[in-house]
C-alpha cells in the first residue's frame, strides 16, 4: 500500500521520487531501468563499512537521501568518489 509521504532517492545519481515506504531490490532496479542480471547496492557513507549489496528480493524501507548504484555483472567495484574528495 502506497503513503502520502514522499521520498527522494538516488539511483546511479539520479533524483527518483517514490511515495512507497518499503521497494525490493528489483522494484529499485525496475525504476531505474537496470538490467535485472545487474547488482544493487546501498551507498554507506563514509569508509568504515563497505557499501550494501541489495538483493532482488530484500526489502528496503525507502529513506529520503538514500544513494543506490549497480555493477554489472563481473565487476568487482567502481571509484564513485572522484570530484567529491573532501578536505
Amino acid at each position: 500500500m502506497e503513503s502520502e509521504k514522499r521520498h527522494e532517492i538516488f539511483i546511479n545519481d539520479k533524483k527518483f521520487e517514490v511515495f512507497e515506504e518499503k521497494m525490493t531490490g528489483s522494484q529499485i532496479k525496475a525504476l531505474a531501468n537496470i538490467p535485472p542480471g545487474n547488482r544493487l547496492f546501498l551507498e554507506v557513507p563514509g569508509k568504515v563499512r563497505p557499501d550494501k549489496p541489495i538483493a532482488d528480493t530484500e526489502i528496503v524501507e525507502m529513506k529520503s537521501g538514500e544513494r543506490f548504484y549497480d555493477l554489472p555483472v563481473g565487476q568487482v567495484g567502481v571509484n564513485r568518489t572522484i570530484g567529491r574528495m573532501s578536505f
